[in-house]
């Protein structure tokens, strides 16, 4: 497998999305099966588990979108946040608004030294205090 170099140097490279979207009606008993298998079918080993928590996690809004926070890698190496989890998402999801979250380079990502720093991270707390609303783990049981 080649080795993954960042799309462009310098910069911020951001990894962490707050991901707005709309559960399809016809995808709620497949993504009930993703949450409690921790799954996401055809996915990548590297984060269909991660995915699957994502899902998890979603917390419905008022409007009835879903808001989770997604840490991804994309951007860097492919130069658009969300490149490989998209076709997946989209299984399940119509992706609204992606909005940056935080820059890798406040969680210490940006140099390379930990690249994948961000998996363990905290840096995004602030956000995660806010979002409200029921998770989809509850809601879909």
């Amino acid at each position: 497998m080649p080795t993954l170099r960042p799309a462009s140097s310098g910069g911020e490279a951001t990894v962490k999305y707050l991901v707005r979207a709309r559960l399809k009606d016809r995808a709620k008993e497949e993504v009930r099966e993703v949450i409690r298998t921790g799954i996401v079918p055809g996915a990548p080993s590297y984060f269909a588990d991660h995915l699957a928590d994502c899902f998890a996690e979603a917390q419905r809004q008022a409007d009835g979108s879903v808001l989770w926070i997604e840490t991804c890698y994309c951007e860097r190496y492919f130069g658009e946040a969300l490149a490989e989890e998209k076709d997946y998402i989209e299984r399940y999801f119509d992706i609204g608004k992606v909005k940056k979250v935080v820059a890798a380079k406040k969680c210490g990502d940006m140099t390379g030294d930990d690249p994948y720093k961000c998996d363990g991270c905290d840096c995004d707390l602030p956000v995660r205090r806010r979002l409200r609303g029921p998770h989809l783990r509850d809601l879909l049981k």
